[in-house]
């Protein structure tokens, strides 16, 4: 369908129009993009936290609040996407998910034993999205931060068909430091040109 290919498009050049320096003039920065135009989703998030729901309250208890404190040398927060937030009744998520994947700087996986694992509609999303971050990680655009939970083990819970997520390390939850590191890798990334 020819609109499901436009939208996407001019939402592309409008945040190239809003952030390109006019006649040596700033760019309007992100956050004055987005109270600008509120209802565009065109502006790139910060961190995208792929989970599976039957981890979402720790997700939500752990995972969001630590995210939610780190604070950038200017003191301004992350902008986070998390699908239990940001994908509406009505939404094609694949289409949602996929162009919000492109358009994060930071892929951060909660790594669960049942994470490739098919959802009650027999999709395996989380699969689906981490692939679509390994294409990103690839072409030098995102960073994928791994954090094993809930007992996962790299080389056994690895899908073979992942080869390219093998090396990518990460901590375990049950390291008292993960947090910490975690944090610190965000940010580096975030300081990293896009």
């Amino acid at each position: 369908d020819f609109s499901q290919i436009l939208l996407p498009v001019l939402s592309m050049l409008l945040t190239l129009a809003l952030v390109t320096p006019y006649e040596g003039g700033p760019a309007l920065a992100t956050g004055e993009a987005r109270k600008a135009l509120p209802d565009m989703d065109f502006a790139a998030y910060d961190v995208f936290v792929s989970y599976r729901h039957s981890h979402r309250e720790w997700v939500d208890g752990t995972i969001k609040p630590m995210l939610e404190s780190i604070r950038r040398v200017d003191g301004s927060a992350l902008s986070l996407f998390l699908d239990s937030e940001g994908i509406h009744c009505g939404d094609n998520w694949a289409s949602r998910l996929g162009r919000v994947i492109h358009e994060s700087r930071v892929f951060l996986a909660v790594l669960t034993p049942d994470y490739f694992e098919p959802n009650a509609n027999g999709r395996r999303v989380c699969e689906w999205e981490i692939e679509q971050a390994l294409q990103r990680h690839a072409e030098n655009a995102m960073t994928i931060l791994p954090v094993f939970h809930a007992g996962y083990d790299p080389e056994r819970n690895t899908p073979a068909t992942l080869p390219h997520l093998q090396p990518i390390q990460g901590p375990f939850s049950t390291d008292p430091e993960w947090a910490e590191k975690i944090r610190r890798r965000i940010l580096d990334a975030l300081d990293k040109e896009r």
